[in-house]
């Protein structure tokens, strides 16, 4: 039977060998037959599990939040919905120094649906680059 495994985090993570960790972990568990499901945000956590899943030879399932729809509640709802589908596991992804709202959200609410949740900690920010002011 295929493991469902969420993959929640944080929009500035950006720590790859953190998550392919996580991910190789979970190939020992519960072998390759994995589907790993993240929420689309195209950035941060959810870009690395687009990338690190098939790398390793994982499948992968994206549920994007409707933005322009739903608007601040989309992220939320997505969570949710994602969460209801199942999964095995939770693996949650935070930047120290980062609210991580939605993160926090969906891995809590994965813990209400009896969803084990592993928590991984990237210790700094990325580096941000200023952006030059034009005239500067």
């Amino acid at each position: 039977m295929t493991a469902r495994i969420l993959v929640t985090g944080a929009r500035l993570f950006t720590a790859a060998d953190i998550m392919q960790e996580a991910l190789e972990q979970a190939i020992d568990e519960y072998g390759t037959d994995i589907v790993v499901v993240h929420g689309a945000a195209g950035t941060g956590a959810d870009e690395l599990a687009d990338v690190l899943a098939p790398a390793l030879g994982l499948a992968v399932e994206r549920w994007p939040a409707d933005w322009e729809r739903r608007s601040l509640l989309a992220g939320f709802e997505r969570n949710i919905a994602m969460v209801d589908a199942g999964a095995d596991l939770c693996l949650a992804f935070r930047v120290r120094g980062e609210a991580c709202q939605g993160t926090q959200h969906c891995a809590n609410y994965a813990l209400r649906r009896h969803i084990p949740v592993r928590w991984y900690l990237q210790e700094a920010l990325p580096e941000i680059r200023p952006q030059r002011v034009r005239g500067l």
